[in-house]
């Protein structure tokens, strides 16, 4: 394609609209032309780096594919859901089916930024978009209902069970949403009064703030003494990963979704005696799984609401520095307003 697009470039704690050229499809790269584009809590460094202008920010959409090459996967006209975890195809993890775990994927910086216009990606993470689901909502399929749904997942959630969320940005207001779609009873911590209200609209039973001492003491007397079976954690937070922990219930289940680069102490006794079963996951092969993440989209009666901003890219500081107070859910960019 020829021409250029609006792209976004980020550079300590400032954002704004450059020109940038429009990809080209070729081999089994193709372009598509992006109608919704969210905010991630990974591109918070981007907008937050110091050093140097990023312009390869933004990894997650919907839209409609307008050139293709020589795929044999998708075609023009096709409405998708872009996903961002690029696999090199070849690898035993990529030919497994589970590209997430690939160890020679792309990295960020030679990846297409998805705020802009018209991205170019492989046509296998194009995963399609049933003409029921709105761009908006297609979205969440992406990096907010994904992260936690493997691991609600394994965990085998059932209704009535107690689930701990930790964190309720919005990875962990998918989580909530997930939680609730399966019937469970919700207990969500967070320290963001925006937040906390957000977790109440989307049907979290009990909502405590994550500041303090005495969080334990201020959980069971919520819950009349009951721990969470399941906790996931959302907030990468190593203090509160240790307290999640310790507050699963007896044979219960903890979930570790929030990156944490940094070590944080396991006292293997406390996992021994109590049975507890831990996880790891931080997204899926959506192409495996996408029908099951929209099922939950139509079906639940809150989803929508964790969508709480619009922007246009002209917007993109305000969008960013709401982002950074934390007083939103999830933002999204609308490219051609």
């Amino acid at each position: 394609m020829e021409g250029t697009m609006k792209r976004l470039a980020l550079h300590d704690r400032k954002a704004w609209v450059e020109q940038a050229p429009i990809p080209s499809a070729h081999g089994a790269n193709v372009v598509v032309r992006l109608e919704s584009t969210p905010i991630c809590g990974s591109d918070k460094k981007h907008f937050l780096n110091p050093d140097k202008t990023i312009r390869y920010a933004g990894h997650e959409g919907t839209g409609v594919v307008v050139e293709v090459d020589k795929s044999n996967l998708v075609k023009v006209g096709d409405r998708v859901l872009t996903n961002c975890l690029s696999g090199c195809g070849v690898c035993e993890h990529c030919r497994s089916g589970n590209y997430v775990y690939c160890e020679n994927k792309l990295p960020m910086d030679q990846m297409a930024s998805h705020f802009c216009q018209y991205t170019i990606l492989q046509d296998f993470l194009c995963i399609p978009l049933p003409e029921d689901i709105s761009y908006d909502m297609g979205t969440l399929a992406g990096c907010v209902l994904a992260p936690a749904f493997q691991t609600l997942q394994k965990m085998q959630v059932i209704p009535s069970e107690l689930v701990m969320v930790l964190g309720c940005g919005p990875v962990g207001l998918g989580a909530i949403t997930i939680a609730k779609h399966y019937g469970a009873q919700v207990l969500a911590v967070e320290i963001s009064g925006y937040r906390k209200n957000l977790a109440r609209k989307l049907g979290a039973d009990f909502v405590v703030d994550g500041g303090g001492d005495d969080l334990e003491q201020r959980i069971l007397e919520l819950t009349h003494g009951r721990r969470p079976n399941k906790v996931v954690d959302t907030s990468g937070f190593g203090p509160l990963q240790q307290f999640g922990m310790k507050m699963a219930a007896v044979r219960g289940h903890f979930g570790f979704v929030g990156h944490n680069p940094k070590e944080i102490t396991i006292i293997p006794n406390e996992i021994i005696f109590k049975g507890l079963t831990i996880y790891g996951s931080w997204h899926v092969n959506l192409n495996d799984i996408p029908t099951k993440l929209y099922d939950i989209i139509r079906r639940s009666p809150v989803a929508a609401k964790i969508i709480t901003h619009t922007y246009s890219l002209d917007q993109a500081q305000d969008a960013f520095d709401t982002f950074i107070a934390g007083n939103s859910g999830k933002i999204l960019f609308h490219p051609w307003e």
